[in-house]
């Protein structure tokens, strides 16, 4: 694995766990969401039918390839049921915050 080079440590390693519960998907993602893992999610996302809620609370990095990803994800429906500090950051920055974190419900 490659060394991270923003504070030397390696990176957090890509997961996705997907449970159901209460008539809706709940998909939690950790690790970095980037070039390089997009495709998992988009892959993950395209074998669920219904309505997902993703927890991003354990995204320790995510790039412009994840932000577009996350996108298109809510605008196909899914919601973004909690966001880490570098997520909620990258949603602010970006302006996106409203649309991607208070959707309604």
């Amino acid at each position: 694995m490659a060394e991270d080079r923003r504070h030397g440590a390696l990176p957090e390693r890509f997961g996705i766990e997907t449970t159901r519960q209460d008539g809706h998907w709940a998909m939690v993602v950790t690790g970095e969401v980037e070039l390089a893992t997009v495709g998992k999610l988009e892959a993950a996302l395209s074998r669920l039918s219904g309505p997902v809620v993703l927890d991003l609370s354990k995204v320790s990095f995510i790039d412009s390839m994840g932000l577009t990803s996350l996108l298109r994800a809510t605008r196909n429906g899914c919601t973004i049921g909690k966001a880490s500090p570098a997520v909620s950051r990258l949603f602010r920055m970006t302006g996106f915050e409203e649309e991607l974190l208070h959707k309604p419900r």
